[in-house]
């Protein structure tokens, strides 16, 4: 059983994204000319055939992050895919979840262990949307069900409170 929740970009990643793109478009665009230029006049283009390259593989690189990019619920681990970058968690070092209902921040607390053997807590923001959360805690309290799940800021809590 694998299941699989896709990373939810702020506006800040989303703008990045699509100023990168735009920038190596204009890029591949304007190399391609210059290029033609440099074959006319029969000038040097292995400059051009360089910057050319770069660009292409940074544009091909921003679909493998977008789709590249998730939180994994395997039958053994915990994994988070970044790209070609991958951490895995094991299901009882997960301690607790929790949801900022105000902030709409998601922060996982668990255990790592230093290089002496050490046991060590540490915290990760979770990039997802709202409504796979419900399924995520679920889906991974059938892993380990001592694993706390707690919401902050409830409005109902707050006017208790007051």
């Amino acid at each position: 059983m694998n299941n699989k929740y896709r990373f939810k970009y702020n506006n800040k990643i989303n703008l990045t994204i699509i100023a990168v793109t735009l920038i190596c478009l204009i890029g591949i665009i304007c190399d391609a000319v210059f290029l033609a230029f440099a074959v006319r006049d029969k000038l040097n283009i292995s400059a051009y055939i360089t910057s050319l390259t770069l660009l292409v593989i940074l544009l091909a690189f921003i679909p493998i992050f977008i789709f590249g990019s998730y939180y994994n619920i395997n039958k053994d681990k915990f994994i988070i895919s970044m790209c070609f970058y991958k951490k895995k968690i094991d299901y009882q070092d997960i301690l607790n979840i929790r949801h900022d209902s105000k902030t709409k921040q998601k922060i996982v607390y668990y255990y790592t262990y230093n290089k002496k053997g050490e046991q060590l807590v540490a915290m990760l923001y979770l990039n997802m949307n709202e409504k796979d959360l419900d399924n995520f805690v679920k889906d991974i309290k059938e892993k380990n069900n001592l694993i706390i799940y707690d919401i902050w800021n409830k409005e109902e809590d707050n006017a208790e409170n007051q």
